[in-house]
């Protein structure tokens, strides 16, 4: 399994591969959520804080992805521009470092 090691310019804390059983994040490398051979589905966890799931749609020929954001405690109102920011900022750098449209020949989201 070829591993990540960077999303965008963060280092990838630990990856877990529910779709084979391998969680580097356990001492044993097995995760401890139950295994889906069907769900491919393969989360990043970044060093701070932030994470990214990668997995195949069941139904449509496309990936899809889901990002959380980590930010400091305290945020407002008022700092929902620059944490819409770094959240844009999250989704590019997960499209272009894990799924690589122009690498892949995909079509990326409008």
């Amino acid at each position: 399994m070829e591993e990540r090691k960077k999303v965008g310019g963060v280092a990838v804390k630990s990856v877990r591969d529910l779709t084979i059983g391998y969680d580097n994040s356990q001492p044993d490398n097995k995760p401890t959520l139950p295994l889906s051979t069907t769900s491919e589905m393969i989360t990043f966890f970044l060093v701070n804080g932030n994470v990214a799931t990668v997995r195949a749609s069941g139904t449509e020929p496309k990936i899809k992805y889901y990002i959380e954001l980590k930010t400091a405690p305290g945020k407002t109102e008022n700092d929902l521009a620059e944490v819409t920011k770094e959240l844009d900022q999250l989704e590019k750098d997960v499209v272009d470092s894990l799924l690589r449209p122009q690498e892949f020949g995909l079509t990326p989201r409008k």
